[in-house]
């Protein structure tokens, strides 16, 4: 009885290695998948994913590739990838997010203190090249980046310039070192992939801050932008509220927006105020321009509007149709900007017609169409579309570095609109009704019910002091 019991576990032991010495040489030859280096993005305190709140899969190499220098700097490796859309320290308060390739340079999306402006710092630029030294060495250039406002950060472009004798698509990563240029960086940033064009219009977004959570207004912002031609919404996440993470989980679904994390390693804007902001409302402008670059070869154009803004054509029903006929009459331009105009949320007039389903989704076009009779002039809180190829530099209200010239539209083709409470409600001006909206009316309304029935138990909104002190 003994004798056979030893038997079995015997066979028990030879079977069970056998089975697992067939899964690691099926492991070793099949292609593995792991989360894209490149392009990886996570949501405020979950854990990474890619393009929106879910971890995308593709098949890469299953060994992480590893580079050696060999004689510019004999020793030093290559870092191992980090976590993918944090800010890294680059040095004394210097801090990178992302490249890009730019004609022949990397360009770096950073934030770096203003007493920094001298900062000398190096390229280590690591190439995939065969029978040559993977690594370049290269001094960086520091380019401030407009509206600092004179906080204590501000944004910039750090870059670096590939040689003549590397092909830029062989460029695979970049670290930036202070001092001697063979030092061990605490940085890499990857290239991204260049892809396919994937939209026609991208709209990007200022960061989410504040505990955002206006759940009822995301949706509406999303879906009347739908209307007017957004194919792709990219939004940085400083901070959110639960319900605003439902939405962005229900629109990830069908790869509608891609969501960057956006926790900056400075102090920040609270609500109400708490400390002094040691950089311009959660550099928003390091945001934009990384919005641009990220996108340059994804989307045909972009469009920057906050979340309570919207670009509506006059003329016309979708920014196809208008940006095709501005082409037509003055030709290829960087950008097309519009002018401002306030429509004040404590003068609610609701179009009849859908004053029921309005008051029910918490609809702000809809409830508001009275506005200020005057337009602002260009530049003054101004918003714009650009074609990304053609522009290198973006501000909020202003494009500030392009190779064609920007297109100032009428307010008679288009208008920024913006949605707002005014800081002085009882302040006297000229008003008018603007029922300009009423075109989309049908169709947001039946998109609004449609997405709300999805969202069964998700509330509208969250009062922000709900979550504490202050946000």
């Amino acid at each position: 009885m003994k004798c056979n019991l030893i038997k079995l576990l015997r066979c028990i032991i030879i079977v069970a290695i056998t089975v697992v010495g067939i899964n690691i040489v099926v492991f070793l030859k099949t292609p593995q998948t792991q989360t894209d280096v490149y392009d990886q993005s996570f949501r405020h305190g979950q854990h990474p994913v890619e393009g929106n709140i879910r971890t995308s899969k593709v098949s890469v190499s299953p060994r992480i590739v590893t580079l050696n220098s060999t004689t510019k700097c004999p020793g030093l490796q290559m870092r191992q990838p980090r976590p993918a859309g944090e800010f890294q320290v680059a040095g004394h308060n210097i801090y990178v997010y992302s490249v890009y390739l730019d004609e022949k340079q990397a360009k770096i999306i950073a934030l770096l203190e203003n007493d920094n402006r001298n900062v000398m710092l190096t390229c280590q630029m690591w190439f995939h090249v065969q029978d040559s030294d993977p690594l370049f060495v290269t001094t960086a250039d520091v380019h401030f980046m407009p509206e600092d406002h004179g906080r204590r950060y501000g944004a910039a472009f750090i870059s670096c310039n590939i040689p003549d004798n590397m092909m830029k698509d062989t460029l695979y990563a970049v670290s930036l070192v202070t001092g001697i240029e063979c030092g061990v960086p605490s940085n890499i940033l990857f290239l991204p992939r260049l892809g396919k064009m994937e939209s026609q219009f991208t709209v990007c977004v200022t960061p989410f801050n504040y505990r955002y959570s206006r759940a009822y207004e995301l949706v509406e912002m999303i879906e009347l932008n739908k209307l007017l031609g957004a194919e792709k919404f990219v939004f940085y996440n400083h901070s959110t509220g639960p319900n605003v993470d439902k939405v962005l989980e229900l629109y990830s679904q069908t790869d509608e927006v891609l969501v960057l994390p956006w926790h900056l390693p400075m102090n920040t804007d609270t609500w109400p105020p708490t400390v002094e902001p040691e950089i311009h409302y959660f550099a928003q402008v390091a945001a934009l321009n990384d919005c641009l670059y990220r996108h340059r070869y994804r989307s045909k154009y972009l469009v920057y509007q906050d979340l309570d803004e919207f670009i509506i054509p006059r003329k016309h029903d979708t920014w196809t149709e208008l940006l095709q006929e501005r082409e037509s009459k003055t030709g290829i331009k960087s950008a097309y900007q519009f002018k401002c105009v306030f429509f004040r949320k404590e003068w609610p007039r609701p179009l009849k017609e859908f004053e029921t389903v309005a008051k029910q989704y918490r609809s702000v076009v809809l409830t508001n169409t009275m506005r200020e009779k005057s337009y602002l002039m260009y530049n003054s809180r101004s918003k714009y579309i650009v074609n990304p190829r053609l522009t290198s530099e973006v501000g909020v209200h202003q494009v500030w570095k392009s190779s064609h010239e920007t297109d100032a539209v009428s307010e008679e083709d288009a208008s920024l609109h913006h949605y707002r409470n005014w800081e002085r409600p009882s302040e006297q001006i000229p008003t008018m009704v603007d029922e300009i909206v009423n075109k989309y009316g049908s169709r947001l309304v039946n998109k609004l019910q449609e997405v709300w029935s999805k969202l069964e138990g998700v509330p509208m909104d969250i009062d922000i002091s709900t979550y504490g002190p202050y946000v």
